[in-house]
């Protein structure tokens, strides 16, 4: 029987009209239940496990590690460790907490395009009192930054906590609200894809996080301190980030599933060269493996452009061999549709002087053939069509490692897309066969194996990861999608992006992964004026502008404008909002800006109603002191006053260079 220590242990944390009381517990069986307090360390010892919480005061916040180590003869299991319950007391403020946010970067599920929220956890008043609410279950088959904002306004103290590893344990947090300025909430610490986690003679685990007491709300700054310490204590490959100010060209949303050929393709390589010289790089999406999928094509428009239907593209998906298809046993690449092979494809976009990616998926359709002959090498977490590559398999590993060394190494690709990857490691119904690893640890596995066979300005990019990067791919990973499928592209799409972009957008120079805003270029079911708006806005916000679309079809001046979207300014960087009330309204900011060097910024006004109004920033931050402001498309010179109720047509933008 699992004993859960839960010793009378309290780190008491204070500032700004904030008190926050800690307990620690860890679950074991071999647990024993006394701490003893030593200077800013706690320890419990047994004859088995040996407990240490670790606290250090670094100005106005706190960093603390929690340590388990087996220091008997035999081998011990966790079940896991937890944070909490926690205490936070304003003694002033929170006057309204129907104002009260969360600010957690799971803003809506997967499927969920048009939910209106705005940020992961409604209002702690409009839930039930007393009672607990879980900020991530409802989107617990993604990755997330538990990172956590408390407070009732912008001007008004707030609280900031957050996980600073994720070694070997997954975090969940839940919060309730108790009435007079009161809040709890609970960190627990699980073993994603395993029920225990077995200690070995000697071996050590720990997890650490960060908490912090700051006089206001002000979203900009809120998480600056927080960002700081986690690619403190995780590492980041920031440095050599290609796309930072390199672009790439993906198939995706022109040459779908069948209808990815070599013949239809390379012409369009050749295109994106002549006329969109800001891309270096085009990516192979899906569509060049053997499927057993239907091989019905797309209906076209008069003018020859592709109707996207979902009902059309199940079929494939459903038998999407992913990365299966280069197990033993898989059924390897459509030599019809790319009669040279990928490696030839990979040697002519080389030769018509561009670097190639390609997509690949790391789930695996039930029907496939090697799904079948080896069913030990999946999990099976419920899904209508598709497994899951068990990474705890000593053999899965070898033939996952055999297929990054074809693609990189034999046929020569330079970057990659991965798609459903998270489903590997951070799913709650993964159940591993070999119960020795965490999903954590096998997610560290994966990515530092595939980053061994990409040279090392080459890039990974993330598909299924809306819509905060998690900070523990940092050191491996470049891009990650925060917005969903371009295709054909509707306002409430562009709304939906915008939400989602939030808190990547508070992330950015940081670090952090640089999030993807997909295909700029070919949201053809959007007015002009609307889709340059959702371009202005991602350019801003310093996103990875990925283009696509049908090429062969666009006129000089299309693809004229679209590479004039790409060239201008770099990706990633420092990202403030200049609309203090976005996250209690609706969500969507009316201002944003970007430092563009040391003097000056990149701003943009955005309406994202259906009707002529005036757009009123509040000039917070650094673009306060600013007076002069240039439009980036006449050239026309305004004070500080004339963009304060700034008129913009429905659906429309501007963009300035503030001085």
């Amino acid at each position: 029987m699992t004993n859960q220590m839960t010793p009378d242990l309290q780190i008491v944390v204070g500032s700004h009209g904030i008190d926050v009381s800690l307990k620690f517990a860890v679950e074991s069986a071999d647990a024993g239940a006394e701490w003893v307090e030593q200077g800013k360390r706690w320890v419990c010892l047994s004859p088995q496990l040996h407990c240490e919480v670790c606290l250090s005061q670094l100005g106005d916040h706190c960093v603390y590690e929690l340590r388990v180590s087996n220091c008997g003869d035999r081998p011990v299991a966790i079940q896991g460790m937890s944070l909490g319950p926690d205490r936070v007391k304003w003694t002033r403020g929170l006057d309204q907490p129907h104002a009260l946010y969360a600010l957690h970067p799971r803003v809506t599920g997967v499927n969920d395009y048009d939910a209106d929220e705005v940020l992961g956890l409604p209002p702690l008043a409009a839930l039930p009192k007393d009672e607990w609410h879980a900020l991530s279950e409802r989107c617990a088959e993604l990755p997330h930054l538990e990172a956590l904002v408390l407070t009732d306004a912008w001007d008004r103290p707030s609280l900031v906590e957050g996980p600073l590893s994720q070694n070997h344990a997954h975090q969940r947090k839940r919060v309730r609200w108790t009435g007079a300025g009161q809040i709890d909430f609970e960190s627990t610490y699980r073993f994603m894809g395993i029920r225990e986690r077995v200690l070995a003679p000697g071996e050590s685990i720990a997890e650490s996080g960060f908490i912090q007491c700051l006089p206001n709300g002000d979203l900009n700054n809120a998480l600056r301190d927080y960002l700081d310490a986690l690619v403190a204590s995780t590492g980041t490959r920031a440095p050599l980030n290609p796309l930072v100010d390199q672009r790439f060209f993906c198939t995706w949303n022109n040459y779908i599933y069948w209808e990815a050929n070599q013949e239809e393709i390379l012409p369009s390589v050749r295109k994106v060269k002549e006329k969109l010289p800001a891309v270096q790089w085009y990516l192979l999406d899906d569509g060049y493996m053997v499927s057993q999928g239907s091989s019905s094509k797309l209906e076209r428009k008069e003018n020859g452009e592709r109707i996207h239907s979902l009902e059309r593209e199940l079929p494939w998906f459903h038998h999407c061999p992913g990365i299966s298809f280069l197990f033993d046993g898989g059924e390897g690449v459509d030599d019809e549709k790319f009669p040279d092979g990928l490696d030839g494809f990979a040697r002519k976009v080389k030769s018509l002087g561009m670097r190639p990616g390609i997509w690949i998926g790391m789930e695996t359709s039930r029907y496939a053939p090697v799904a079948v002959k080896h069913p030990d090498w999946f999990i099976d977490i419920g899904h209508e069509s598709h497994l899951l590559p068990d990474l705890s398999v000593p053999e899965v590993r070898v033939q996952m490692e055999k297929a990054f060394s074809i693609l990189f190494h034999d046929w020569g690709f330079e970057a990659v897309k991965i798609d459903f990857v998270t489903h590997l490691t951070d799913h709650p119904k993964l159940n591993y066969r070999y119960q020795e690893k965490s999903g954590a640890e096998l997610r560290r596995w994966l990515f530092s194996t595939v980053r061994e066979y990409l040279p090392e300005d080459g890039f990974i990019s993330l598909a299924c990861w809306l819509c905060m990067g998690s900070p523990w791919i940092a050191p491996w990973v470049d891009s990650y999608r925060d917005s969903m499928d371009a295709r054909d592209g509707n306002w409430q799409t562009v709304l939906s992006n915008v939400r989602w972009s939030i808190l990547p957008a508070l992330s950015g120079g940081s670090g952090q992964p640089i999030p993807d805003a997909d295909s700029v270029s070919v949201f053809k079911g959007l007015e002009k004026q609307a889709m340059q708006t959702w371009v202005n806005y991602a350019r801003v916000g310093g996103m990875v502008l990925e283009a696509g679309g049908d090429l062969l079809r666009w006129s000089d001046k299309e693809a004229a404008q679209v590479n004039d979207s790409l060239i201008d300014g770099q990706a990633g960087g420092r990202v403030y909002f200049a609309d203090t009330t976005f996250w209690s309204r609706d969500g969507l900011p009316c201002a944003s800006y970007r430092a563009l060097d040391d003097e000056s910024y990149i701003l943009g006004l955005y309406n994202w109603q259906d009707h002529e109004t005036n757009v009123s920033p509040d000039w917070v931050g650094p673009i306060g002191a600013c007076s002069k402001f240039i439009s980036l498309l006449t050239e026309e010179v305004l004070s500080r006053d004339d963009l304060t109720h700034y008129r913009l047509p429905a659906r429309g933008s501007a963009l300035f260079r503030a001085i």
